[in-house]
């Protein structure tokens, strides 16, 4: 299992990155904390489904983007 929510962990920031997008950016466009985000970013906390869905809407991907290898 560590090994999806590391997975996870590495596309979430990725995808951020590769959009172009800051932590400050993605506060601002989604609503939620900068803590969050790095703590999803990080493999610290697992987000859930709603915050996938809403991270993926905002970044215009789809959902299992985040969990390719």
């Amino acid at each position: 299992m560590r090994e999806v929510e590391e997975t996870l962990a590495h596309n979430l920031r990725e995808v951020r990155e590769k959009k172009g997008y800051t932590l400050k950016d993605v506060v601002k466009g989604t609503g939620y904390t900068e803590v969050s985000i790095s703590r999803w970013e990080t493999g610290t906390r697992i987000p859930k489904a709603t915050v996938l869905y809403n991270l993926a809407k905002f970044y215009g991907v789809s959902v299992d983007r985040f969990f390719w290898k």
